[in-house]
């Protein structure tokens, strides 16, 4: 499954009155790289799946840019156990060129919602192939006008991503750009 999670940067901006009240944009625009991971314990029992997204801000240093990293594990042996989610951010130094390229390198270490955490080690590189896929939507409500316009690129990767010290499996490669936001009169 190829999803891309497009978080990035907000503005506010104040425009001038549209009618006899003024209106306020919030726009939230960024570009980055997505992945897929997955990973079985070598006795087969521990099943570990997530999504690493690595996000350029547009809009400046007053948001955080990085890695940011989600994963659900569970033992498929025991029929007790329920699973466990994770998730962490790092800041880790990184390049980003559109939908051509992008990487990173370094720690992402991420907490367990039932306690634990799993450390993800990584030096990845992304690179751009095929045709850019472009999807829009908007919304106009009373007082309201939503919109979002997101692209993404299939992209070949290069490098490695290890969970707790093993190699994981990686899928679903994309670079991504995106801008949302909603206008409130």
């Amino acid at each position: 499954m190829r999803t891309a999670l497009i978080t990035a940067a907000t503005i506010a901006v104040t425009l001038p009155p549209l009618s006899a009240s003024a209106a306020t944009a919030t726009v939230v625009s960024g570009n980055g790289a997505v992945v897929e991971f997955a990973q079985i314990s070598d006795d087969g029992c521990v099943v570990t799946t997530g999504q690493l997204v690595l996000l350029r801000n547009a809009a400046g240093a007053d948001r955080p840019e990085g890695v940011l990293a989600v994963a659900t594990q569970v033992d498929t042996c025991d029929p007790d156990d329920f699973g466990n989610g994770f998730g962490g951010v790092a800041a880790l130094p990184f390049t980003a060129n559109g939908l051509a390229a992008a990487h990173t390198a370094g720690t992402v270490v991420l907490d367990g919602w039932n306690g634990g955490q799993l450390t993800i080690d990584l030096d990845l590189t992304w690179t751009g192939t095929g045709r850019v896929t472009t999807q829009a939507s908007r919304f106009r409500g009373e007082g309201t006008f939503d919109f979002q316009v997101s692209s993404s690129r299939a992209a070949t990767l290069a490098g490695h991503l290890d969970v707790d010290g093993a190699p994981a499996e990686l899928d679903g490669a994309l670079l991504i750009r995106g801008v949302a936001g909603t206008i409130l009169r």
